[in-house]
């Protein structure tokens, strides 16, 4: 059963815990729940035998369910009863955790995550005195960093913030310097201490300025004390090197209007939630989701509309593959927030994946109508059509994005990739060639766009030359690609140099043996060496390989004249 681990967090690499998003509707078109409540079983055996079945698939929510219905049963079960709290706290059952959390501590007064959970509950009533006690008790071990933020947060709350400063700095990990000094900072400017404020702020930002939410804390204290072109540098600043992150946009949006950006905690609440936030996404780093989850879990316990932990609280669950408790996650995040669009198009993938692609259009559309400049859900759109082989609405779902850009950059080749598929699949080959050109002129050394282009001349027998000059480099680009090496292959069997063609898609069989098409090319080049047996074996082995219709319809054609050969001179 899960217990309490013996290390609920690493800080070695704490620039996680503040880089922002690992990546990904409207919170009312997204149910709140999307799967059954399970009924427990009748006996002890049953429920615990779920429960064990629960840990196994990683589904939370019944582990905890079937858990303390086995606790009822062996009411003097220790283990049983912490491994049903740890389950309603990854679940996300905070009543539930806290009233667990309670039991615990009358069989043991010093467990620290019961005593932190009910610390965390004290701190979200308003009940500060109360939950420095329990934070005091749970200060030790794994617990110590979390335990002692959240104090000076609890203080700052009451109006100390020099003792909340004072125990900050008593962290002195190393370690944890740069969480120290952050939290410090964002204490120091709800007090008003602009000079304390700036030193610690700066110190982190200028110690590495590629982390997402210090960007973000640091350009929002400059902006907030009448700094618009320093704000504005730092934000652009880290635009340019990671272009398109939907929290930096934002506030550079906010700038140019003229709007005041808000601080990253704006009260003591929000504080000690961006603490278990920050705690979480360092938690992420390690093997065990349950830990990130937990820190998530009490994040959105203290403040329901920190988006960041509503994104990872979706993300993790979406790797674990939980995908309802994904949804559930980003269903929460506030509507009119920068990370929405990340929620609308992550809830659409994963009702795709769940076999809802209907649902999954209708989510996006909605985006889309709701906020029609936003690309991220027009690239989702798109990229819904083109998995659902809808060729020519996802031909035109890119058409739009194509238009959104205006002008376009190298990173935007596979607008034109896929559009350029989309063309091709559905019958317009010369929209799909500009297209394809178009994507190799913004980006002249992409594998996959070089294969494809060069493939498909290589089908229609023109420009050979040019197609094999085209898969060479490719291959080079991109040498553990089988189906790169199966086109090379195939531009020169096309070009009549079989022996070369023999070589490369054997090489590219051994790396996709289970794909048609690459045995059917290998059937092809045997045939022309005379190796017919070999090739009437690779061309019935591609038709066991589920091909295209049109494939089929091809190597059966090819299986009769070999059928026709061997019945007229004789077994080949």
């Amino acid at each position: 059963m899960a217990k309490l681990p013996a290390k609920l967090l690493t800080l070695s690499l704490f620039a996680a815990a503040l880089a922002g998003l690992t990546l990904t509707l409207d919170a009312s078109a997204a149910p709140a729940s999307l799967s059954p409540r399970p009924d427990p079983a009748a006996s002890f055996s049953g429920n615990y035998l779920a429960a064990r079945n629960a840990q196994r698939a990683r589904d939370a929510r019944a582990e905890a369910l079937f858990l303390r219905e086995s606790h009822k049963r062996a009411p003097g079960d220790s283990e049983l009863l912490f491994g049903a709290f740890n389950a309603s706290l990854v679940s996300g059952d905070m009543d539930e955790s806290v009233t667990l959390a309670n039991r615990i501590l009358i069989v043991d007064p010093a467990n620290p995550l019961a005593r932190f959970v009910v610390g965390v509950r004290s701190m979200r009533a308003g009940r500060f005195d109360e939950a420095r006690r329990d934070f005091s008790r749970a200060a030790r071990g794994p617990l110590e960093i979390a335990s002692m933020t959240l104090t000076a947060w609890s203080l700052l709350a009451e109006g100390a913030a020099d003792q909340a400063l004072e125990l900050l700095d008593r962290l002195s990990d190393e370690r944890a310097a740069s969480f120290r000094d952050y939290h410090a900072g964002l204490i120091a400017e709800s007090r008003g201490y602009t000079y304390e404020a700036r030193k610690r702020l700066r110190a982190i930002y200028q110690a590495d300025p590629k982390i997402m939410r210090t960007v973000d804390a640091w350009g929002r204290f400059l902006a907030r004390t009448g700094q618009y072109d320093q704000a504005r540098q730092v934000f652009t600043a880290f635009n340019t090197q990671f272009p398109g992150n939907p929290m930096i946009m934002a506030a550079l949006r906010d700038l140019e209007a003229g709007r005041l950006l808000t601080a990253v905690a704006p009260d003591p609440l929000s504080g000690a939630a961006e603490a278990l936030y920050g705690l979480g996404a360092a938690g992420t780093q390690q093997a065990d989701p349950n830990n990130a989850l937990i820190f998530m879990r009490l994040a959105v316990y203290l403040s329901p509309e920190h988006a960041l932990a509503w994104t990872s609280l979706g993300d993790i669950n979406s790797r674990i593959r939980q995908p309802e408790r994904a949804i559930e996650a980003y269903s929460a995040i506030p509507a009119g927030t920068p990370l929405r669009s990340i929620a609308d198009s992550q809830t659409a993938l994963l009702l795709q994946s769940m076999e809802k692609p209907e649902e999954a259009i209708a989510l996006i559309t909605s985006a889309i109508a709701t906020r029609p400049d936003d690309l991220r859900a027009a690239e989702t759109l798109a990229d819904l059509y083109r998995s659902q082989k809808n060729w020519s609405e996802a031909a035109t779902a890119y058409g739009k994005g194509i238009e959104m850009i205006g002008e376009p950059k190298a990173g935007d080749w596979r607008w034109f990739y896929f559009r350029g598929i989309a063309f091709e699949r559905s019958k317009r080959w010369p929209l799909a060639e500009a297209d394809f050109k178009k994507a190799l002129e913004l980006n002249p050394d992409q594998p996959q766009v070089l294969n494809y282009l060069a493939y498909t001349w290589a089908d229609q027998g023109v420009n050979l030359e040019e197609a094999r000059e085209m898969l060479e480099k490719a291959t080079k680009l991109a040498s553990r690609d089988g189906h790169i090496i199966d086109s090379l292959g195939w531009v020169y069997y096309r070009l009549g140099r079989y022996e070369d063609a023999v070589r490369e898609l054997e090489r590219a069989i051994v790396m996709t043996p289970a794909e048609a098409v690459v045995n059917e090319h290998l059937g092809d080049v045997y045939w022309k060496l005379g190796r017919k047996r070999e090739a009437v074996f690779k061309w019935g082995h591609a038709l066991a390989l589920n091909p295209e219709p049109e494939e089929i319809e091809r190597i059966n054609i090819k299986l009769k004249e070999a059928s026709d050969l061997s019945a007229t001179s004789g077994p080949l």
